[in-house]
């Protein structure tokens, strides 16, 4: 696979992560919750193309999306926080 297409799907992998951190949300949109369940089967399917082309996950790339959704586990919040009290709000104007 080409780094853009691993690196896309690192992209994908991430927004469902934190997608999955307001499931109930979410349900309450039936619309689109399906087109959640769709995406991720579908990045379900390119992670498994991935892995057949590839020979596999090593160790190695694992360790990497545990350390990637670490990442998200703790930054995600972090800036939620800081942009609901609107001390980073210079930063995306």
């Amino acid at each position: 696979m080409l780094n853009v297409q691993i690196n896309k799907h690192s992209m994908y992998q991430l927004v469902l992560t934190i997608l999955t951190k307001y499931t109930s949300l979410i349900a309450a949109i039936p619309a689109f919750a399906a087109a959640v369940t769709a995406f991720q089967n579908l990045v379900d399917e390119i992670g498994s193309r991935m892995e057949k082309l590839s020979g596999g996950t090593s160790s190695a790339t694992e360790a990497k999306h545990k350390a990637e959704d670490d990442m998200v586990e703790t930054v995600v919040p972090l800036v939620h926080t800081l942009l609901s009290r609107r001390l980073i709000r210079h930063l995306f104007v």
